[in-house]
């Protein structure tokens, strides 16, 4: 496992770990967020898209072992939690905890707007495939 670590790490130029890097710090930072307010919820994570909890935990963690793979699955990921959020609260369907609906909108979309800063073009892709109705979880397990 540490030879795997130091594989990886060679592997790659600066340039390319300093952005991955950062990429971890960033999603890390907005999992635990999105962990923590009960938007996307671990065993949901773990069930509906085949992560395991240490894949959250590191990140969680900042690991700096976490590859780019999953940087990009998570992008999938998340963008589906703050969409199935965000429709839930604008259609009175959310959990009975929210008791500002319109306060509630504003943090999603706020969440929403770190989403796309962080992912980009990644996040506008997402989108389409949620405006074409694609189920996000199906189209992420299919490809594994």
């Amino acid at each position: 496992m540490v030879e795997e670590a130091k594989e990886i790490e060679n592997s790659e130029s600066p340039a390319v770990r300093l952005m991955r890097l950062s990429y971890i710090e960033r999603i890390g930072t907005l999992l635990g967020i999105m962990i923590g307010e009960d938007i996307s919820p671990r065993k949901s994570i773990v069930n509906e898209f085949h992560v395991s909890y240490d894949t959250i935990r590191n990140f969680l963690n900042f690991d700096s072992k976490i590859k780019i793979e999953t940087i990009l699955k998570f992008c999938y990921i998340i963008g589906h939690y703050l969409h199935e959020e965000y429709e839930a609260v604008e259609n009175y369907k959310s959990k009975k905890h929210i008791k500002d609906r319109t306060k509630r909108l504003g943090r999603i979309n706020q969440l929403q707007r770190e989403y796309k800063e962080i992912y980009g073009a990644g996040a506008e892709a997402v989108e389409d495939l949620i405006k074409k109705k694609v189920d996000l979880r199906q189209f992420v397990n299919k490809a594994e």
